[in-house]
């Protein structure tokens, strides 16, 4: 049987599988892009948990991944020959992925412990973060790149190769939508790392088999064909242009992530919604773009207008940021309490911000394939290398985005800045053919770094804007002359240049990028910023700074509280029930410990904890371990209140991820105090498992105390014990603690003997530290230790069959999302005053006086929850008057 090459009919071997073999390639195709999704879910997690969650450590794992998706698109061709039947070779990539994929959690383990039990400098682990992100992701990655060019040579040159080729990326993508929500939302949460990690190991298995086993003809590209796939040599444009498209595709989602993530909360629900709509739109504009590529008469020039078109479709995104928190605002007051229907309006917002521009994304795709020609011969070589710039386009334009667009200018404007790249892009397509390639590949190469690392665009909008400001001072005569000049230029373009509205898209979708922002109340408000941020709920912002990590927000609300939001969340603030609690997270362990001199505080947050530390002059020496830097710089402006810590010469600032800077320490400490962001937020709960508290209890020496606070907003009762079990497994000889709406987790590597002596004569000899508890009504030993609860003995029974929080599961940053919807406030006084057991065995008293101080607690309890009752009361009166505003 012979082969077809560009000119002749329809490939004959397709008539041994016909249509239906095809639709048998989509399918595991499809299967393909699940477990691919389902693995960058579960490895990311694991490795997360090894290497750090730091801004560097993500950048690694990320530009590993992609290098490898890289190298294989890329090199697919070079070394696997044309002879070799195409399916038998997907087959073996797909058993290769999953036999690697099999063996992954074992070898990151193995490897966790050899590295975190070695790890001296931070640069040599940096370098050893590198080798086992490189050493661990590279090969399965590279068998992942090179399938689509693998399949991509059993379609054969002719009429429907574009399309063929295009729907077979379209599919995968699609397939990679459902990995990615069902293994975030799903998979996860109910079978944990390793049981998500088989499914896509059953995936990889399941359609190996069914490829290895597939009976379709395949004939080996003849030499003509071969010599067309070699021949694509004009197409460098065209690489260019789609490399750029990956660029800007890749730093919009990370713009999207960045502000949706705040808009709906930074959870890990939040962080898939916008994943998935984002997947959705490249697979469904690659469907539509599969069938359109083929009849396309110029492809190159049809290219670039499409480049031109999705400015328009991303151009909006900081107006929207704006206005799509308000749709739907009564609907979601009247719905408060029910997260499905909440997601359901979130998923509009986010399918009206972000689907349009991945649409026309996913259209890209086939558009390219159909530029480089109608044919393209043996296509796993034009397709691979294709797949390979637009890996190393999403590379630089995801880390430079998260690394230097962000950091340095923000991501409120960080749209003006990107939107310059899909321009260029078509530039780069409609520069004349005679021009060198060097000279395309330098213009590309200067608008990345223009775009992704200047000022430039920043510079422009603020200029802009300030011209329109400016508005009422231009004379009419002046606008009628631009008016009338925008109306010239508009019909040259329509008489004389093909896709002529493309161009004024693009010429809109410029002004409206430059001179649009995201107003600073999302960063500060998150998703509440419909209800609070329009309704001006503050008095002033005094700093604002976007870090690679996350946003940090200082403002003043409008009963004069200083407050600090980070990731849109606020997490500390000069409220008295707040200064309680970081309060009591500074002195509290400080004076329990054998011996406090060394001490360190996770997360710097207002610093108000960290300040209540180093007032005590039993400690020495201070390290607070903080993963964005600008934190910092929020945490000054609340000197007052914590002490100027930052100015203390035993103060020492580290900024790194605080499970890797536990894990990985040789120092010991007297006291490790952690006061984290919230567990149901993304990438938090690894703060509240079994594994880091263990982690700390190693870092302490002998009868050295740790302490962790745990808010209960936007938590429910099994979320809540879950934590619990897990502290109570690290530390079974701890202790719970609570204030107004907080808990405070207390454990020593001994069990825990509260001196009450010791802790009367540090009030009686340390004035500073007195008055500093005084100030948040915790200045006498009374007072402060009716904060007690109860041992993490006491607490077996109300434990019993909880599965605690550990790092194979992580279940509350799965979970907590949905109590986190509905808004939920803990009734934490009314759950914890249940569990209160005194226990004598806990306070050392002197003889004769245990009873007498054990009736003064009770007392404290007593009045404790009358004033409970006040509260709940009052609470209850205000939901009432809300529910009838409502129904108003």
């Amino acid at each position: 049987m012979t082969t077809s090459i560009v000119g002749e009919a329809p490939a004959r071997e397709h008539t041994a599988g016909g249509s239906g073999g095809m639709t048998r390639l989509l399918i595991l195709f499809t299967l393909s892009g699940m477990a691919g999704l389902i693995y960058e879910v579960v490895w990311f997690q694991l490795l997360r948990l090894t290497i750090g969650t730091d801004a560097q450590s993500l950048g690694i794992l990320l530009a590993c991944f992609m290098a490898g998706l890289f190298v294989g698109s890329f090199s697919y061709a070079r070394v696997v020959p044309a002879k070799w039947h195409p399916l038998r070779t997907y087959a073996v990539l797909e058993l290769g992925i999953g036999a690697m994929a099999l063996a992954m959690p074992y070898a990151i383990g193995w490897i966790r412990a050899a590295y975190l039990s070695h790890a001296a400098s931070p640069q040599a682990t940096l370098v050893w973060r590198c080798l086992i992100a490189t050493g661990l992701l590279l090969p399965p990655t590279i068998l992942m790149g090179a399938t689509l060019p693998a399949l991509a040579r059993w379609v054969r040159s002719d009429e429907r190769q574009v399309g063929s080729i295009g729907r077979l990326y379209a599919i995968n993508i699609i397939g990679a939508v459902v990995g990615t929500l069902g293994g975030a939302l799903a998979l996860l949460p109910w079978l944990g790392v390793v049981g998500a990690n088989m499914v896509g190991v059953g995936i990889n298995a399941f359609v190996a088999l069914v490829a290895g086993t597939m009976r379709l003809d395949y004939h080996p590209p003849h030499t003509a064909e071969l010599a067309i796939s070699r021949d694509v040599t004009g197409g460098l444009p065209v690489y260019l242009a789609y490399s750029l498209n990956g660029a800007a595709a890749l730093s919009f989602e990370v713009l999207w992530s960045r502000l949706l993530s705040m808009a709906f909360g930074a959870t890990v629900y939040a962080f898939a919604l916008v994943l998935g709509v984002f997947l959705l739109g490249l697979g469904t504009g690659g469907v539509v773009g599969s069938a359109w590529a083929p009849r396309l008469r110029r492809p190159r020039r049809a290219f670039a207008a499409l480049q031109l078109s999705i400015t328009a479709a991303i151009a909006g995104t900081p107006w929207l940021m704006h206005v799509a928190p308000l749709w739907f605002i009564d609907f979601d007051t009247a719905h408060a309490g029910d997260p499905w229907l909440l997601t359901l309006t979130n998923l509009v917002r986010a399918t009206a911000i972000v689907f349009p521009g991945a649409f026309l994304w996913g259209m890209s795709f086939p558009f390219a394939l159909a530029g480089l020609g109608k044919g393209l011969g043996d296509a796993a070589r034009p397709v691979g290398k294709l797949y390979a710039y637009n890996t190393v386009g999403a590379v630089i334009g995801s880390l430079a985005t998260s690394f230097v667009l962000i950091p340095q200018f923000g991501s409120s404007v960080g749209t003006a800045h990107v939107i310059l790249l899909p321009v260029a892009a078509a530039v780069v397509l409609l520069l004349p053919a005679r021009w060198p390639g060097w000279i395309k590949f330098v213009f590309a190469l200067a608008v990345v770094v223009v775009a992704l690392a200047t000022p430039l665009a920043s510079l422009g909008n603020e200029q802009l804007r300030d011209s329109l400001r400016r508005i009422d001072d231009v004379p009419v005569f002046v606008w009628s002359i631009v008016g009338a000049a925008v109306v010239g230029v508009g019909m040259i373009l329509a008489t004389y240049v093909r896709y002529w509205w493309s161009f004024l898209l693009a010429s809109a979708a410029i002004c409206v990028a430059f001179t649009t922002a995201v107003p600073v109340q999302l960063y500060m408000f998150g998703r509440y910023y419909a209800y609070r941020g329009v309704g001006r709920e503050f008095a002033e912002v005094l700093a604002f700074e976007e870090g690679a990590m996350e946003p940090v927000v200082v403002f003043r609300d409008l009963n004069g509280t200083l407050q600090v939001a980070i990731n849109s969340k606020v997490c500390a603030s000069t409220v008295p029930e707040d200064m309680t609690v970081q309060r009591l997270l500074g002195h509290l362990p400080v004076m329990l410990s054998s011996d406090p001199s060394n001490v360190l505080v996770v997360g710097l947050g207002a610093g108000v904890t960290a300040g209540a530390v180093s007032v005590h002059d039993a400690v020495k020496h201070l390290d607070i371990v903080e993963l964005e830097p600008k934190v910092a710089k929020a945490a000054r402006l609340f000197g007052d209140y914590n002490a100027h810590v930052l100015d203390n010469p035993k103060t020492n600032v580290i900024i790194e991820d605080g499970r890797h800077l536990i894990s990985t320490t040789k120092k010991k400490y007297g006291v490790i105090t952690s006061d984290p962001i919230a567990p149901f937020l993304a990438g938090s709960a690894m703060l509240y498992t079994v594994q880091y508290y263990q982690a700390c209890r190693d870092a302490l020496i002998d009868g050295g105390v740790f302490c962790q606070w745990m808010g209960m907003s936007g938590m429910d009762d099994e979320n809540v014990k879950s934590l619990l079990a897990a502290f109570a497994e690290a530390f079974p000889g701890g202790t719970i603690w609570i204030t107004q709406y907080d808990v405070v987790m207390v454990g020593s590597t001994k069990p825990m003997h509260i001196d009450v002596q010791s802790i009367a004569r540090q009030l009686a000899a340390e004035p500073v530290v007195r008055e500093s508890l005084a100030e948040v009504g915790l200045g006498t030993v009374d007072n402060l230790l009716s904060c007690f609860v109860c041992t993490c003995k006491s607490l077996s029974g109300f434990l019993q069959g909880v599965v605690p929080n550990r790092d194979s599961t992580l279940g509350i940053q799965y979970t907590g999302w949905m109590a986190y919807y509905e808004r939920r406030l803990l009734p934490v006084e009314r759950l914890f005053v249940g569990l209160r057991d005194y226990d004598p065995n806990v306070f050392i008293l002197p003889a004769g006086e245990a009873q007498s101080f054990r009736e003064k607690i009770e007392k404290e309890w007593s009045r404790y929850e009358k004033a409970l009752e006040r509260r709940e009361k009052a609470h209850a009166e205000r939901m009432r008057q809300r529910r009838a505003e409502v129904g108003d």
